[in-house]
C-alpha cells in the first residue's frame, strides 16, 4: 500500500513525514508495535522511501526503530545532504553484514564488549571514508575521550555540512567519500591521527634530531 504520493528520496523530509503521519493517523496505525500492525507498517514505511533508503533501512525489526532513525537522520537538514548519502549506503552495508552474521546471545558479558569494538570499528569506517575536505573535523572526532558512538559523530559531521553550506550560500557540492582510496587512508592506532602509522609516530618513537620545534610543546599537526 502506497501512503504517500511520492516516495522520499531524501529532499523534503519535513512535508514526507507530515504526509505519513498523518496518513498513519487515519489508519489508526500510529503508535502501535505489535507483530501483526508492526509488520503492516514497516511495509507502508518502506513503500514511501526510495529504493536506497528503504534498503538502508529494511533489517532493522520494527516500524518505531525505522521511524526514528529517519527522523535522526534527514530531519536535521532540508536540502540535499552528502553526509546523508553516505551514512545511508554505508550503514545498510552494516546492517545487511549483521544480518549475515547473527551471533548468538549470551549472559557473561562478552556481547557487550564485543558490542563496543564493533562499534569502535564502525565509527573508524565511517570517518575513514571521508575526503581530505574533512580532515580537520575527523581529527577533532577521533581525539574525543571517550570516542563518541557513530550517530554522535555523523551529528557532529551534519552541523559541520551545515555550517559549509551557510558560508557558502547553501552551494557546497563536495564530493564527501570515497569508498576505495580514502577508505585506505593511513591511521594510527597510538596517537589516533590519520596520515600516518603507528610505526612512524614521532609521538611514540621520538621526534627526529632535525626538527626545528621545540619538543617541549605539543606537537598536533598530522604527520
Amino acid at each position: 500500500m502506497i501512503l504517500v504520493s511520492k516516495p522520499f528520496n531524501g529532499l523534503g523530509f519535513g512535508s514526507w513525514k507530515r504526509a505519513m503521519e498523518i496518513a498513519l493517523t487515519t489508519k489508526n496505525k500510529l503508535g502501535f508495535n505489535w507483530e501483526r500492525c508492526n509488520s503492516m507498517v514497516i511495509s507502508w514505511i518502506l513503500n514511501a522511501l526510495s529504493s536506497e533508503i528503504a534498503g538502508s533501512i529494511v533489517y532493522m525489526s520494527s516500524a518505531s526503530e525505522m521511524w526514528l532513525e529517519l527522523i535522526e537522520r534527514f530531519g536535521q537538514l532540508n536540502g540535499s545532504s552528502n553526509i546523508i548519502t553516505y551514512y545511508t549506503r554505508i550503514k545498510g552495508l552494516w546492517d545487511e553484514i549483521q544480518t549475515l552474521c547473527n551471533l548468538p546471545q549470551c549472559s557473561c558479558g562478552a556481547s557487550q564488549e564485543l558490542h563496543k569494538l564493533e562499534e569502535g570499528q564502525k565509527l573508524m569506517q565511517f570517518l575513514m571514508g571521508l575526503n581530505e575536505s574533512y580532515t580537520v573535523v575527523r581529527g577533532t572526532i577521533l581525539m574525543m575521550k571517550p570516542l563518541p558512538s557513530v550517530r554522535q559523530a555523523y551529528s557532529l559531521l551534519i552541523q559541520e555540512e551545515k555550517q559549509r553550506e551557510i558560508g557558502s550560500g547553501g552551494q557546497f557540492t563536495s564530493d564527501v567519500v570515497s569508498f576505495n582510496a580514502e577508505y585506505r587512508k593511513l591511521f594510527c592506532d597510538y596517537c589516533r591521527k590519520a596520515g600516518h602509522t603507528k610505526e612512524k609516530c614521532y609521538k611514540l618513537h621520538g621526534f627526529p634530531n632535525h626538527q626545528k620545534f621545540n619538543k617541549d610543546k605539543r606537537f598536533t599537526a598530522s604527520l
